[in-house]
């Protein structure tokens, strides 16, 4: 089996070298081709970005971006900043698909705008935005419903199915999977049919069926060695054997295990599946611990922890400090086993719900308990020390509960504050400055009367007609209405409230959506369109700006505003 793998990895390493010659070819055939032969070389141009290295995928996708603007009507410049989002940050990711939306808009191109959606959908999953991509991947399936029959849903459903996954519906995700299989059956070995085999058994794994999750992580093994495998193919090896080793250990197979653990190691090295290696390490360190092997079990971890810093995961952190805690605690180093427990309770935290987090550190004092009463018990000479420690943990235990009942408190008093000085007035918010105002520079000082003047104009104009709604507003706009010039009013804003106009109107804003949640009157709306009423072009900009203005978020504040 060793022997066949290196063969191909090694063919395909001769072949992808040839990547560039090959992609300029086909440019160069689309400047003379018809749409529909343009549109076939787009697709190639497109499956050479998933199936060449990571490095020559990524020299190709710079490249696509540079030369396909204005290419067969911008369609391979959008298809190519749809799929270079695996090369990018997160920022960069949402700005490229962004654009890749608007142009698909403004081409009237459905499918090109379905397939940005999903992709959007997919970043925000994998930034634990479950809420925002649940919404375009809702999005992304009306807009091809609206083609079918013409192009197939299963990609969109997949990933709908995904967050049902990750929301812990598991019942509901495993119900889409086969969904799905049950309509894809004409190439049993396609990726995305593997793919979908693995989900099922992430489920098993959920579900504790170790046994079952096995066998269907094998299956997708054979299934990808019964074809001819590409890069792209070759560098999901590696995800696959991290799956065995998981489930294999959960079942106490530790020869497989460790054959699982050195095969998924040294693929994660030969095709860059960096990300892999925290999850491969941290398997290997509970083996060893399991095996009685604690010297090496500390080892695996730490290594484990050391690729988790350049790839950050809270479910990976709270695997790694719970082996790091379990390791010194059996190596008897009391001291660093107790702050690996803390790093433990912490990563819980960031990745658990309210009700988890209390769950978790009533198990965490539970574990602490436990072992030091069995410290105690066997080693009688050193109940002094661990008297001292169980202090130093319980102690701990109250400042962290202490802390956490205080900053809850005061975020309360925040709510009530913010509600009582906004009392009866309905402001709100701009999300952006105006232009004009940073090119204004009054040279000399305004007339007092002016200004008084202009202020209590403006003052009404702002209660009667509640202009700061108006997600277009700006200073010009106001000037007018106000029969005044923008510098006099920009010199009226600041001298009355002692802020800029975007400031002005943002605090306007935020006051309305005070009043309007502390009334009651949106209950019926989400974030969205919470923001969307008080005036915010989106709930990125009504999150800044109501933390800002109030100290406490928005979710949080409409959950205590009537407590």
């Amino acid at each position: 089996m060793i022997k066949s793998l290196l063969f191909t990895f090694l063919f395909f390493a001769a072949l992808f070298g040839q990547s560039r010659d090959y992609a300029d070819s086909l440019l160069g055939l689309m400047k003379n081709s018809t749409p529909e032969e343009a549109e076939k070389i787009e697709e190639q141009l497109i499956l050479r970005m998933y199936v060449a290295s990571y490095d020559s995928a990524t020299e190709l996708s710079r490249k696509l971006l540079r030369v396909s603007p204005g290419i067969n009507n911008n369609s391979l410049y959008i298809k190519t900043l749809i799929h270079s989002y695996r090369f990018y940050a997160y920022e960069d990711q949402i700005r490229m698909l962004n654009k890749a939306q608007n142009l698909a808009e403004k081409r009237g191109n459905i499918y090109l705008l379905s397939a940005a959606y999903t992709f959007k959908a997919i970043v925000f999953r994998d930034n634990s935005m479950t809420d925002s991509a649940m919404y375009y991947a809702l999005k992304a399936k009306d807009a091809l419903e609206s083609l079918a029959p013409r192009y197939e849903m299963g990609g969109v459903l997949q990933m709908i199915a995904d967050l049902h996954y990750y929301a812990g519906a598991y019942d509901e995700a495993e119900k889409t999977y086969r969904l799905i299989l049950a309509e894809k059956t004409k190439d049993k070995n396609s990726w995305r049919l593997i793919t979908l085999n693995n989900n099922i058994g992430l489920i098993r794994i959920k579900q504790h069926r170790y046994a079952e999750a096995e066998e269907i992580f094998k299956e997708s093994l054979r299934q990808l060695s019964a074809r001819k495998m590409n890069y792209a193919d070759s560098s999901g090896l590696p995800y696959l054997y991290r799956k065995l080793l998981e489930v294999t250990l959960n079942q106490k197979k530790y020869t497989e295990a460790e054959t699982y653990f050195i095969l998924g190691e040294q693929l994660s090295y030969r095709f860059q599946q960096k990300t892999e290696l925290p999850g491969l390490y941290t398997s290997k360190g509970t083996l060893c611990f399991e095996q009685g092997k604690p010297d090496s079990a500390l080892y695996y971890f730490k290594k484990a922890e050391k690729f988790d810093r350049d790839s950050p995961d809270y479910g990976n952190q709270v695997n790694i400090y719970s082996g790091l805690s379990k390791t010194y605690s059996l190596l008897k180093d009391d001291k660093r086993a107790n702050d690996y427990l803390l790093l433990l309770v912490n990563a819980k935290n960031k990745s658990d719900s309210v009700f988890y987090r209390a769950r978790y550190m009533n198990t965490f004092a539970e574990y602490n308990y436990n072992n030091y009463l069995r410290e105690i018990k066997n080693y009688e000479s050193r109940q002094a020390l661990l008297l001292t420690i169980i202090s130093v943990v319980t102690f701990s235990l109250l400042v962290i509960g202490y802390l956490y009942v205080k900053i809850n408190r005061a975020n309360k008093k925040l709510v009530r504050k913010n509600i009582e000085v906004v009392g009866g007035h309905i402001h709100q918010e701009v999300s952006q400055t105006d232009p004009a105002e940073s090119e204004i520079k009054t040279p000399g000082e305004a007339d007092d009367a002016k200004i008084d003047s202009i202020v209590k104009d403006l003052e009404q104009l702002m209660t009667n007609n509640k202009l700061y709604l108006d997600k277009d507003i700006s200073l010009g706009k106001i000037a007018d209405l106000l029969g005044t010039n923008r510098s006099y009013l920009s010199k009226a804003i600041n001298s009355a409230y002692n802020v800029n106009f975007a400031t002005y109107i943002n605090d306007m804003r935020i006051k309305e959506a005070i009043h309007l949640i502390s009334s009651g009157e949106l209950q019926h709306l989400n974030m969205e369109g919470i923001a969307e009423r008080c005036g915010f072009n989106n709930r990125v900009s009504f999150n800044k700006a109501f933390q800002k203005f109030t100290g406490v978020s928005p979710s949080f504040f409409i959950k205590n505003a009537n407590k």
